[in-house]
């Protein structure tokens, strides 16, 4: 670890000050709010209230009570003003304009009346009479502050957070132009969240605000953030921060800027807020783990801006807010197609490339589209009508596609109405039947597998039990070919058995066949030793067999017989 790397005790003492601080703040909530808010900044919960008819109705009712009689009028110069002109009654007074800052407070009808006066103090005082009557556009910076906001200082990431689906705005104070145009940073935030707040969803769930520091960055002491937020600055919202990241190197001159923005970010927020230290590397998978795609951050390991995601936004905020270009950019495709900036978790993504293969939107379709090839449909194309209609109305996905207009260089999301359009029916049709083709044809493959491997182990079944089968008839045979011991009894005391001896590979020739017993040494005498039968008398005068008599070897049919003594 380097020595400016290396904690030092002031810096220590920082962060003990920010532990306290936030625990403070925490211990401050019940138990059930404490819950709510991990839960929600994790992405995995959120807190939007369910509305009714009812409660909007009661709520803009409530809200309007609020505003004329519980604000004083030096306090509401902005909105009077703005009840002063047609235009302005019809932009302040619309039932979407309000709804938006009661969803940012939960409904809360004070907090909600509070920051939608302080939210048109400051647009008037940014934007002038103009913000009073219609919402801002990119058109109302002049082209120095345009260039500040190209530099990329406040991005919107194209695509949404995991779990709930929250859009995702990242701040990267990367020089001292971030802290220096303080008044520009706060008209850019402004309208960056009031864009991405058009979005009801958005307006419900909240977003995700994060700031990325790195070592090689700009540092001057002199210029510790001071100014550019404090407990004013969260009012420049009309939508509300759900979770906020700090993400800061581990060395004491960043130690000391996230106790400051610990500090001045406001008791209301710092219980949504997560300080991350480390290494790029660390900080980026740290994310990850609140639900923040981390190949769409906007800047690199190395510490260098990523500009394509900012610069295509603006392109396209540019063509929304400018009617006439977009009906131009869209003549020959489709009339009534509607630009999306940031696609929803549930929305069909085409687009050439492997980029979004794992958006959940399209893993879903591939697994319906798999659960339905099992069903083996007769009717392939009536079963692809089946696909989109469950997709549109069952998971409320929306299809979207890639554009590209033939005689302008710039590409966005289009829109897709295949219930309506028959040629955006065709579009969604065409895309999604390969992918059934792919899945079919897939399935088939795995059924051929499975019904080799079942063939194959039948065949070798039968062939083992073949060879069984022969083993066993070895078997009986070789036992067939045993036989017991034969006995042999004589009228002498002495009794002999004969062991039966398996004939040798030869025959032997049986001389003189009336013979039963020959002897195997070839030898015959007129006493017939060769079967062992003497015909001497013995002293009592009787016949007597002679042991002398009886052969070492013998063979009776052909068969070999050993005597064995007693």
């Amino acid at each position: 670890m380097t020595p400016s790397a290396t904690p030092t005790p002031a810096a220590n003492q920082v962060d003990e000050h920010d532990e306290f601080l936030l625990a403070n703040e925490l211990n401050q909530l019940s138990f059930e709010d404490r819950n709510n808010f991990g839960d929600e900044i994790h992405c995995v919960k959120c807190l939007a209230i369910d509305e009714t008819p009812d409660l909007i109705d009661k709520s803009l009712y409530e809200l309007q009570i609020e505003i004329d009689t519980k604000i004083p009028e030096y306090e509401k110069a902005a909105y009077i003003q703005s009840q002063n002109t047609e235009a302005g009654r019809a932009f302040v007074n619309s039932k979407g304009f309000r709804l938006r800052f009661l969803r940012c407070e939960l409904f809360d009808i004070q907090k909600s009346a509070f920051r939608m006066i302080k939210w048109l103090e400051l647009a008037y005082s940014f934007f002038g009479s103009v913000a009073l009557e219609r919402p801002i556009r990119l058109s109302d910076f002049s082209s120095a502050e345009q260039k500040i906001f190209r530099k990329g200082y406040l991005q919107v990431l194209p695509v949404r957070g995991t779990g709930t689906g929250r859009q995702i705005i990242c701040a990267i104070p990367y020089d001292e132009g971030f802290y220096t145009n303080k008044q520009v940073f706060f008209k850019i935030l402004m309208y960056t969240v009031w864009v991405i707040g058009n979005d009801i969803d958005t307006q419900r769930k909240g977003l995700i605000n994060f700031i990325m520091f790195d070592s090689s960055f700009h540092q001057n002491p002199n210029i510790m953030g001071a100014g550019i937020m404090d407990s004013s600055t969260v009012l420049l919202l009309s939508v509300r921060i759900s979770a906020f990241h700090v993400c800061t190197p581990d060395t004491p001159f960043y130690r000391l800027r996230r106790s400051f923005l610990t500090m001045v970010i406001g008791s209301h927020n710092r219980s949504r807020l997560k300080l991350h230290i480390g290494t790029p590397v660390e900080l980026t998978y740290k994310l990850q783990n609140y639900g923040i795609p981390i190949e769409f951050i906007p800047i690199t390991y190395t510490g260098k801006i990523k500009f394509i995601y900012m610069k295509q936004w603006l392109r396209l905020r540019s063509m929304i807010e400018d009617q006439e270009k977009l009906t131009t950019a869209t003549a020959n495709y489709n009339t009534n197609s509607i630009i999306v900036e940031a696609p929803y978790q549930n929305d069909i993504l085409f687009k050439q490339g492997d980029s979004f293969t794992s958006h959940p939107g399209n893993n879903m379709l591939r697994n319906l589209i798999e659960s339905k090839v099992k069903q083996l449909y007769e009717m392939e194309n009536k079963l692809v009508l089946e696909i989109m209609d469950e997709m549109q109305h069952k998971y409320d996905s929306r299809f979207l596609y890639w554009h590209q207009c033939s005689h302008m260089p710039y590409c966005w999301w289009v829109l897709l109405h295949p219930d309506d359009i028959t040629s955006d029916q065709k579009v969604v049709f065409n895309k999604i039947e390969p992918i059934f083709r792919r899945q079919y044809s897939k399935k088939q493959q795995q059924q051929e597998v499975i019904r080799t491997k079942y063939m194959d182990k039948q065949q070798e079944l039968i062939l083992h039990q073949n060879n069984m089968a022969t083993d066993a008839q070895n078997n009986s045979n070789n036992d067939e070919k045993k036989r017991k011991v034969i006995e042999c009894n004589s009228n002498d005391t002495r009794k002999r058995s004969l062991i039966v001896i398996d004939p040798p590979a030869t025959t032997i020739n049986q001389n003189g066949g009336t013979f039963l017993f020959h002897s195997l040494d070839g030898k015959h005498d007129n006493r017939h030793k060769t079967h062992g039968v003497d015909s001497g008398n013995d002293s009592d005068g009787g016949t007597s067999m002679s042991s002398s008599c009886i052969p070492s070897s013998s063979e009776c049919f052909g068969r070999n017989f050993v005597p064995c003594a007693d």
